[in-house]
């Protein structure tokens, strides 16, 4: 295979999540408890957040590039009253970083009224979109995947359809991935994809209604958990309660990157907390490479759990070798490499004293892209390790993402083109390691069949349209080191 240079969006292992969602129905401080819930979820999207709101007929929104504390500093909700609102916060992975992408997106819906909409996913193929919208009259050459969803939404709306039905219309003709939150001046609504690639839970504060992307959400603002949204469920929260509706019957392809990187480690998927599933990987990763080290280090933050599990299996001890600089943020804006290398060395501080002579591990997450790994590896030597041994708590990733995140580029992994024991020279380790997919899905017991892990294997749940022509099958048993 023919490698081909990175593109300028990407840059570190630790790729990006498209974006949280939250939603509160019913009453007085909607817009102030969105507001803590987004903060909650802030690690979820950093490019953007917003908040739309209504009270009565009257309706607000505010939604700019930032992290939420930029957006709304001091908690100054810049003139939101709302006693029903909706809140998003996004990382850029569709037609770019731009304020007008901004979300809640804000729809026309008719009679002076908007609808507002938050999403979490993608949508891999929007020709079905287009071609609606095209018959319509109506543009769609500057919306990204959400706006063309909104306005096939307002289109049904300002034609008489409830809102329940408005999104049956657009959910039954195009295959896409999406947790949504959505407004109006006389619901607030949540909705799944049959697949449940993405997280959505709701709760309860006295008798009003939260939605939240994960439940760390529901607890930010000590809202009572209910249960998660069911695959396929589309539920509006009004004045008599709830109505829910199972519109497409639940397949259950929850993101294994929620589990591996994407959820806070103090969520719950499927009734178990996150922090649970990654200490697991790290204990079945010890089990399949027994090795010997003096010590073994976390990649942090993201490898801290399984780093706990690995060094409780192996008996090696597990010690701050690397420390995260808390003074560098996101190195993945940059667009060289060069200056990505730089940012990315910069985010770790060695313990000389806890590496010179040793023969060390290190653990993390993952390895998408590979800049972090060829980075800590000549830190270590540089500070005088004795060996430098690379393990990875998940399999080797090896096939694009489409379903709303910021690896749908295939040519961008590290792994592209490469058996393991190429990734492992050009990463220059002693030795590099992952879990087995077989060994991952071990340790999710009675749930293994209920997660997506296209990243892995290449089988993709929802289709992907045009673009599975774009992905690079290996031709060979890859090799393990």
């Amino acid at each position: 295979m023919e490698r081909v240079a990175q593109s300028q969006y990407y840059s570190d292992d630790n790729f990006k999540e498209k974006c949280g969602v939250f939603g509160v129905y019913g009453i007085d401080q909607a817009a102030e408890i969105v507001l803590q819930g987004l903060k909650a979820l802030q690690h979820r999207g950093q490019d953007s957040a917003g908040i739309a709101g209504y009270k009565g007929s009257e309706y607000s929104r505010v939604a700019e590039l930032g992290l939420v504390t930029q957006v709304f500093p001091n908690d100054n909700l810049r003139g939101i009253i709302a006693n029903k609102a909706v809140g998003q916060v996004r990382y850029t992975t569709s037609q770019g970083l731009s304020k007008d992408h901004a979300q809640p997106v804000e729809i026309d819906i008719g009679n002076d009224e908007k609808l507002f909409l938050s999403h979490n996913g993608n949508i891999p193929d929007t020709r079905p979109l287009e071609k609606l919208l095209d018959s319509r009259n109506i543009s769609y050459t500057y919306l990204n995947d959400t706006e063309m969803v909104g306005q096939v939404f307002g289109l049904f709306i300002r034609q008489g359809a409830k809102l329940v039905d408005a999104y049956w219309e657009m959910a039954s003709r195009v295959p896409g991935v999406y947790s949504l939150a959505m407004l109006t001046p006389r619901e607030m609504a949540a909705a799944r994809c049959e697949y449940g690639v993405k997280p959505l839970s709701f709760g309860k504060i006295d008798n009003s209604y939260v939605v939240s992307s994960e439940t760390i959400g529901l607890d930010a603002v000590n809202a009572e958990f209910i249960r998660d949204v069911t695959p396929g469920e589309f539920i509006s929260f009004n004045e008599n309660g709830l109505d829910a509706y199972q519109l497409f019957d639940p397949k259950y392809k929850l993101c294994i990157f929620e589990a591996i990187y994407f959820a806070s480690p103090k969520s719950y998927l499927y009734g178990r907390v996150v922090e649970d599933y990654r200490i697991e990987f790290g204990r079945q990763l010890a089990r399949e490479h027994k090795i010997f080290a003096d010590v073994v280090f976390s990649l942090p933050d993201s490898g801290n759990f399984a780093t706990k599990g690995y060094s409780e299996i192996s008996g090696i001890p597990m010690e701050a070798g690397l420390i995260k600089n808390r003074a560098i943020d996101r190195t993945f804006i940059t667009a060289g490499m060069d200056e990505k290398m730089a940012k990315a060395e910069a985010k770790y501080i060695p313990q000389k004293q806890l590496i010179d002579g040793r023969d060390t591990i290190t653990v993390d997450d993952s390895q998408v892209h590979g800049t972090t790994d060829r980075v800590t590896v000549p830190l270590l030597r540089k500070n005088g390790a004795s060996k430098v041994i690379v393990l990875k708590a998940s399999p080797c990733y090896r096939f694009s993402n489409h379903y709303g995140t910021n690896t749908s580029y295939q040519p961008d992994l590290a792994s592209y083109g490469r058996t393991e024991e190429e990734l492992r020279d050009w990463i220059g380790a002693e030795y590099l390691g992952f879990l087995s997919l077989e060994g991952m899905k071990k340790t999710l017991g009675k749930y293994r069949d209920m997660f997506d892990f296209s990243v892995f294997d290449g089988n993709y749940p929802v289709p992907i349209g045009e673009r599975a022509k774009e992905i690079v099958y290996p031709q060979k048993e890859l090799a393990s080191v």
